[in-house]
């Protein structure tokens, strides 16, 4: 009995001391415990809109134009962060691309200070006015106006220059077979023969301000821009010249 009592003392004198101990601890501003930071929800929203921003500013910035689309991909899950004054600040690390995957960074921060980043994934699609083939044509096919039509199509996936206007398709010749629905660029058609070999020409030489004429031949068939071969009546000399029209041509010179 006198041993309990004992141990029930000797107990009682450890609480107290480890009490004292906290009260010393609490006195001199330690926590007890941690004391968690309250926090606000930051819904995916407002980082999607962020991303969003950046990418259309990116793309004023760059003068385009063109009807596009921006497709989300992937968002960030909402995130709690701390209270405070909440500020987003988006980058495009590799750039607007068209047609690919884009990511867009959101730097997170609370109080001027940053807190996370989080990142967007998004596809631009861009759309424009373009001549198409109206039906199937063949190679060699002068291009009349039943052969072309205007559409709006996605543009961004191809590098080569699509023609917008109808007017830079008609009268010029196909290069090779085209399907109905295909896109016209610079590269599918060409100037028509307008000087065919054997033509009866003019070749004008300009040279300090001087511009002599004199006759020749066409040596070769020539499209309208284009150089070939000709030579001249008098002194049946070949030279190389640009044709100017059907029955004009221009000597390519040197400097």
């Amino acid at each position: 009995m006198k041993a309990a009592k004992k141990l029930w003392r000797l107990m009682g004198l450890l609480l107290c001391l480890l009490l004292m101990s906290s009260g010393a601890e609490a006195a001199a501003g330690v926590p007890l415990a941690p004391i968690g930071t309250p926090k606000v929800l930051l819904h995916h929203d407002a980082v999607e809109a962020a991303a969003r921003a950046k990418i259309m500013a990116d793309l004023e910035e760059d003068g385009e134009q063109r009807r596009y689309e921006i497709q989300t991909v992937r968002m960030p899950k909402d995130l709690k962060v701390p209270e405070g004054e909440v500020s987003l600040d988006a980058i495009a690390p590799s750039g607007i691309r068209y047609g690919l995957t884009v990511p867009i960074y959101v730097t997170v921060s609370v109080n001027g200070e940053p807190y996370r980043q989080l990142t967007c994934s998004f596809k631009i699609r861009v759309y424009d006015k373009v001549a198409v083939a109206a039906r199937n044509l063949q190679p060699r096919r002068i291009l009349e106006a039943k052969d072309v039509k205007l559409e709006e199509r996605e543009v961004g996936f191809t590098a080569v220059h699509y023609l917008t206007d109808v007017e830079s398709v008609i009268g010029r010749e196909l290069n090779r077979l085209v399907r109905e629905g295909t896109i016209f660029t610079a590269g599918m058609v060409k100037n028509p023969v307008i000087m065919p070999v054997g033509t009866v020409i003019t070749i004008v030489s300009r040279y300090n301000g001087i511009e002599v004429r004199v006759e020749g031949k066409a040596m070769q068939a020539g499209r309208e821009g284009s150089v070939i071969k000709v030579q001249n009546t008098a002194t049946r000399k070949v030279i190389d010249a640009r044709v100017i029209d059907a029955t004009t041509v221009e000597v390519i010179r040197n400097y």
